[in-house]
């Protein structure tokens, strides 16, 4: 149904052809990577080059959740996560940890920023 209303409509004067992914890709291991997982291995592997534990102290809130799911899949990498109550509490425990020695990073969505700023001024302190 949806397909004939789009082409009885004529709303879409432009329409496109996609090629099949073997024609435009040689055979091959791939992987689908998302942002967030990609930021999640790249800070594994950052606290692995530096020598330091791995902290994120975080409120789950869509669409940084996947970080901390993901983050919590690798303590065999010395990574330690946090489910904070709040935005608030989540960074105020990543500072606690970057205090005592840790990467620590804190997660969330755009307006949990606005909750984190007091305690993103004192970290830049």
């Amino acid at each position: 149904a949806g397909w004939n209303f789009g082409e009885t409509t004529e709303d879409f004067a432009v329409s496109y052809e996609v090629a099949p992914a073997t024609a435009a890709f040689p055979a091959g291991t791939y992987r689908n990577i998302s942002g967030n997982l990609a930021l999640s291995y790249g800070l594994i592997a950052a606290a692995r080059q530096a020598d330091l534990p791995l902290y994120l102290g975080s409120y789950p809130i869509t669409p940084a959740s996947d970080i901390l799911h993901e983050l919590s899949r690798h303590k065999n990498f010395g990574v330690r996560t946090f489910q904070a109550e709040d935005e608030i509490a989540g960074i105020g425990a990543a500072l606690g940890a970057a205090f005592g020695g840790a990467l620590a990073v804190t997660t969330t969505s755009g307006p949990g920023v606005a909750l984190k700023s007091e305690t993103i001024g004192l970290a830049v302190s």
